[in-house]
């Protein structure tokens, strides 16, 4: 850990309202950057804690001039930075960094039923913007202007420590290790993965599905289903038990050269003089 820092105070835009979390932990070795904490002993109405987390919000959204020279040629707006990304650099995460709600002051059952009723309350803050996508049961969440928030009791980190697995992260089920905790659940990236397995999995059904399409003459397994052949100007579809392109125009060529031999009475002839005058063929 890095830094630790209590009763840090914060001036949210137009210098009358202020945030103050009652504690400000920096372990960037650990991928923290920074993590506001509140502490909350149950003393406070569950609306009045779930606003806090506008004011973070608030906070976070603030931006601010960005005097890097290699800027100094680039438009201003392109110049606005979020302020926290120059006062604790290092965010790798999508979203705005996270706030941590400590409880205390109750029994488990009654902490566990207040740390519910504060996440349904703050939801707008927190759950992010939700993305439909062409499949019916699949979806995304969008986190970039969300407050990633986290809810461990006091007693449990008490006796697992900070980095046990005693965080809930609103959005996701069950109590996690603080780094695991604070992945965004349902992102973009989870998306992608599931479309990753989507596409290979639909690959691998294509390639069985082409094995079955695989030439009776030569065996030849065909890229596609259809295939352009030029000098017809169509295309040939591949067909379970059938043949290619090639093998069927060489089943063709045989089919006809045998209904030639069936209604040529000179075919036995001029067969028989290819084999004895080989130099004449052109010419029969």
């Amino acid at each position: 850990m890095t830094c630790w820092a209590t009763e840090v105070e914060f001036t949210l835009p137009g210098g009358r309202r202020r945030v103050r979390p009652d504690g400000v932990l920096q372990a960037p070795e650990i991928g923290v950057p920074v993590l506001m904490v509140e502490v909350d002993r149950s003393t406070m109405a569950p609306a009045r804690v779930a606003a806090k987390f506008a004011s973070y919000r608030e906070l976070f959204r603030t931006r601010t001039r960005d005097n890097d020279p290699a800027l100094a040629e680039a438009e201003a707006s392109e110049r606005m930075v979020h302020w926290w990304r120059r006062a604790y650099p290092g965010h790798t995460r999508e979203g705005y960094p996270p706030v941590a709600l400590v409880l205390s002051g109750a029994g488990a059952t009654t902490l566990n039923n207040r740390a519910a009723q504060v996440g349904d309350l703050a939801a707008e803050f927190w759950r992010g913007r939700h993305h439909r996508t062409r499949y019916p049961d699949d979806w995304w969440r969008d986190y970039a202007d969300a407050v990633p928030v986290l809810v461990a009791s006091l007693d449990k980190l008490a006796e697992l420590g900070p980095m046990g697995p005693v965080w809930w992260r609103y959005g996701r089920d069950g109590l996690h290790c603080l780094t695991d905790a604070l992945d965004n659940p349902q992102d973009r990236a989870a998306y992608d993965q599931r479309q990753d397995d989507r596409r290979a999995e639909e690959d691998r059904l294509h390639r069985a599905f082409l094995q079955t399409l695989a030439c009776t003459d030569c065996g030849a397994v065909p890229e596609r289903e259809k295939v352009w052949v030029q000098e017809t100007r169509r295309d040939w579809t591949h067909r379970e038990g059938g043949t290619c392109h090639p093998c069927h125009a060489k089943r063709k060529a045989a089919k006809a050269h045998r209904e030639d031999r069936l209604t040529d009475p000179w075919w036995e002839a001029r067969l028989l003089h290819e084999r004895l005058c080989p130099a004449s063929r052109r010419q029969v």
